[in-house]
């Protein structure tokens, strides 16, 4: 994996590392998990692996996904194989850092977000449809909405805007 990247990084944003972990297990989830029917995805085995590998992460105090890949290697090392191998993927990798990073300044009173190319949402509501570049396209937006939402209540409030929100406001997570 690069160095650039994982400017989302959960562990790095959010203050509660099990959150953090819940967070860097929907991103990857949402491209590599068998949600929706893909079968391609994770077996049932290697999700349950990389769950309990990031709550272990988490309770160690990690500060980056990076740093939880001992701890999901313990569990099964074919899920850190794949995290890894997917990571060369700029939109995957937003929420994979392999060092920690700094976490951003709350104290801004604006931040635009914005994505330098187009992103191919799919067109149906049917996940196990929904191609690579689709799963792709979604766990980012979800990852970075998820990500101004916990730096706004570490500022203690703001306003935030998203356009495609429905991907977001679509998962159980995003609901909460």
């Amino acid at each position: 994996i690069e160095k650039e990247g994982g400017y989302f990084d959960p562990f790095t944003f959010c203050s509660d590392p099990q959150i953090a972990a819940s967070i860097a297990q929907n991103h990857i989830l949402t491209v590599l998990g068998s949600r929706g029917g893909y079968e391609q995805g994770f077996k049932g085995s290697q999700e349950i692996a990389l769950v309990a590998g990031l709550r272990d992460a988490a309770n160690a105090g990690v500060r980056c996904v990076g740093e939880a890949f001992p701890f999901i290697d313990k569990h099964d090392p074919t899920v850190t194989e794949e995290i890894k191998r997917l990571a060369t993927d700029p939109l995957f990798r937003l929420g994979i850092a392999t060092e920690p990073r700094e976490r951003p300044a709350t104290d801004r009173s604006l931040v635009l977000i914005e994505f330098d190319r187009a992103l191919p949402f799919p067109e149906g509501s049917d996940p196990s449809s929904y191609n690579l570049p689709e799963r792709l396209a979604i766990a980012a937006v979800q990852l970075v909405t998820r990500a101004a939402s916990e730096l706004l209540s570490n500022a203690k409030g703001g306003t935030l805007v998203v356009d495609e929100a429905w991907m977001f406001l679509k998962s159980a997570e995003g609901l909460s």
